[in-house]
């Protein structure tokens, strides 16, 4: 199965952001993860499988507390947490 990354537009005032340009591809999703760790950029970029089908944004957000008290935020992409409280 191929994974591919890429970057994204919007094509005019307030439509919503498409995929522009494939930037990396692999068979592995954690090449993808490691790949966008790398590029530490604030763009929307899109995680999709080489049929077209979107998987991840990675404006997406997943918002955890373990313990019931401190909020964690983190990428579905990614183990990497923020803490945000």
């Amino acid at each position: 199965m191929k994974y591919q990354l890429w970057d994204s537009v919007s094509y005019g005032h307030m439509e919503p952001l498409v995929p522009f340009t494939k930037l990396f591809e692999s068979n592995t999703l954690n090449d993808v993860v490691e790949h966008i760790d790398n590029i530490n950029s604030e763009q929307t970029m899109f995680v999709s499988l080489k049929n077209g089908d979107i998987l991840f944004n990675t404006k997406d957000v997943i918002y955890e507390s373990p313990d019931g008290e401190v909020i964690y935020k983190r990428s579905p992409l990614s183990n990497k947490r923020t803490k945000i409280n």
